[in-house]
């Protein structure tokens, strides 16, 4: 590289961005029940009242065997997985030609950290060029 030339972090320069948020996937009540019989028992419901407040009521509702499945656990993971808003975010780069950037890497992009999820590489006139597909990682 020349001397006169600064090397700069491909991140810092993106193009063609594209940044959306979603409440499509989240729930932030889960209902556990279950089954016998034709007969349905609630166990428990576990909420997050912040994100109830804010978005409304969004409830999942999951039907467990009590004899292989913990309703406590079931609903803690459930809540854990689906309590949030997804955002999504994509831009493209120039990279070096040598460097390649992979989907499942982790990148900060403002100070928040986004997983990679998918890559799409393209070469023309000596330029790398890299369409990054990002979500927000919690």
């Amino acid at each position: 590289m020349a001397s006169n030339v600064r090397q700069g972090y491909s991140i810092d320069y993106r193009g063609n961005v594209s940044h959306s948020t979603s409440i499509e996937d989240m729930y932030n009540s889960i209902k556990i029940t279950s089954e016998k019989d034709n007969v349905y028992k609630e166990l428990m419901v576990l909420q997050n009242r912040d994100l109830i407040d804010k978005y409304g009521f969004l409830q999942k509702i999951i039907k467990i065997d009590t004899e292989k499945e913990n309703a406590d656990t079931v609903a803690k993971r459930e809540l854990n997985e689906n309590a949030k808003v997804n955002e999504t975010f994509s831009f493209e780069i120039v990279e070096k030609y040598d460097s390649y950037t992979r989907a499942g890497e982790v990148i900060s992009v403002d100070g928040v950290k986004y997983a990679i999820e998918s890559t799409s590489h393209s070469y023309k006139d000596g330029w790398h060029f890299d369409k990054l597909e990002l979500s927000k990682l919690v």
